[in-house]
Formats: C-alpha cells, sequence, structure tokens
C-alpha cells in the first residue's frame, strides 16, 4: 500500500524518483520498530514518539522535492 502512494508521488514530482518499494520499507521500518518498542516499554512512548517524528522529517528532506 505504501509503494503505491510513494510511487504515486513520484509520479507527481513529489518525492524524487527511486525505488517505490524500497522507499516505502525505509518509510514505515523504523516507525514499526518504534511502536513495537513502545508497546514492551510504556515508559519509553515518549521517546519513541520523538524517534518517529526525527525520522519523518528526515525521510521528508531527503526524499522530498
Amino acid at each position: 500500500m505504501f509503494a503505491k502512494i510513494i510511487k504515486g508521488m513520484m509520479d507527481e514530482g513529489i518525492v524524487v524518483k527511486d525505488d517505490a518499494k524500497l522507499l516505502a520499507a525505509e518509510l514505515t521500518a523504523p516507525a514499526v520498530l518504534q511502536i513495537a518498542r513502545s508497546d514492551r516499554q510504556p515508559q519509553c512512548e515518549k521517546e519513541c514518539m520523538e524517534y518517529i517524528e526525527m525520522h519523518l522529517r528526515h525521510f521528508c528532506k531527503v526524499y522530498m522535492r
């Protein structure tokens, strides 16, 4: 699903042209890992959410036009 969304964004010129499946994994995997960590360690929820925000900002800086 994310690969299709990213591919559409590539077609619109919003995201740099690259491998949509790979970018989808790069976008979602760190967030999934942090959510899983937060589930196991509720005391780390704030830290995990900060990491997700930092990751998303970095992804946008690198891949979005």
